[in-house]
């Protein structure tokens, strides 16, 4: 992806554009873009913290303060509906969880029914344009507010990091909620001890200093349906080698060559068997991952992404209330 023009992202009268980042800190801030690469890119970006059932009112009163030409936010579904009508400038909504897809045997699970009913709080109003992480729940949720892109959700410019050497013990992180599905699918791992489990609540810092110390990275659904977690463009870009369970969608990473695949635990648990007798085996597996991850490189996508919904904007004027009216111009087309 290549990256914007930043001129033509600025606001008139010159400085940076600014570009706020709503949501759930633990989970989302290492999906934004963070200051310092920011402002490398010509824009001023804060990320600000919102949790689900939280009072809306503080949040408001500071996005009105910072005066954003664009706010992104994680997860819409969780604004109460009305909140962002007259929020001035231009309200990107980022769905990140998993819904049920309407394929020809496509799996059906409980969990995406739940997350399909929370989708269909959202109020179409409080955004001007949706992107879903997944193109193919796209169709399921159109129903609740319309799809513009789709696309995975990025990562912050300071996971990237450089592929290492492989260390001589070689131990395996995994980062997530412990869930049935996940239990089962590390049993044999963990009797190996080959594998670290870091349960739910491992905010953006905590995580950057989690992977410095680990050269392979597991990544296993919530639930037995497919999907493609954020984590694994994480790990890719910090250089690890990433074990997945089969990914939908693929987003354009090739099992084999960007990472390994690992369909059960008892697979996995051979994969990280012999790394441990021969640490550097899939060395070139690591290269090749972390080539890919500048796809989703925080710095390289945003732009292009404010870049397109500025122009998407001037075409077909949203019809949330406050859309267009800025304490920052937007750059003029």
């Amino acid at each position: 992806m290549a990256l914007a023009s930043t001129s033509n992202l600025r606001p008139r009268g010159g400085g940076p554009l600014r570009a706020a980042f709503v949501g759930q800190s633990t989970f989302f801030e290492a999906c934004s873009l963070e200051a310092e690469a920011g402002i490398a890119v010509g824009i001023e970006a804060r990320f600000f913290e919102y949790r689900d059932g939280t009072p809306i009112e503080p949040l408001i009163e500071q996005l009105e303060q910072f005066a954003a030409a664009i706010t992104v936010i994680f997860r819409p579904e969780i604004i109460p509906s009305g909140a962002l009508h007259d929020l001035p400038g231009a309200v990107l909504g980022f769905l990140t969880e998993p819904l049920p897809r309407r394929e020809r045997g496509a799996v059906s699970h409980s969990d995406l029914d739940g997350r399909l009913r929370d989708l269909k709080r959202i109020d179409p109003l409080n955004v001007d344009r949706v992107i879903t992480f997944d193109p193919l729940i796209a169709k399921a949720a159109s129903n609740a507010v319309p799809v513009w892109r789709s696309l995975p959700l990025p990562v912050a410019d300071r996971f990237y990091r450089p592929v290492g050497p492989p260390g001589a013990h070689p131990q395996a992180l995994f980062v997530g909620r412990s869930t049935p599905h996940r239990e089962r699918f590390l049993a044999e791992a963990k009797a190996d001890d080959a594998v670290l489990h870091m349960g739910f609540g491992v905010d953006a810092a905590h995580l950057q200093q989690l992977i410095g110390e680990f050269d392979v990275a597991v990544n296993i659904h919530n639930e037995p349906y497919p999907t493609f977690e954020n984590r694994v463009c994480l790990h890719l870009a910090a250089g690890q080698l990433l074990i997945s369970e089969p990914l939908s969608p693929t987003h354009g990473l090739e099992p084999g060559i960007d990472y390994l695949e690992a369909p059960d635990g008892a697979v996995l648990a051979e994969l990280l068997g012999r790394l441990v007798h021969a640490p550097g085996l899939w060395q070139d597996v690591r290269i090749r991952g972390r080539r890919k991850a500048e796809l989703y490189r925080a710095s390289r996508v945003y732009p292009r992404i404010f870049f397109d919904l500025q122009a998407d904007l001037r075409t077909k004027p949203s019809a949330r209330p406050g859309a267009g009216r800025s304490q920052q111009a937007v750059g003029a087309a």
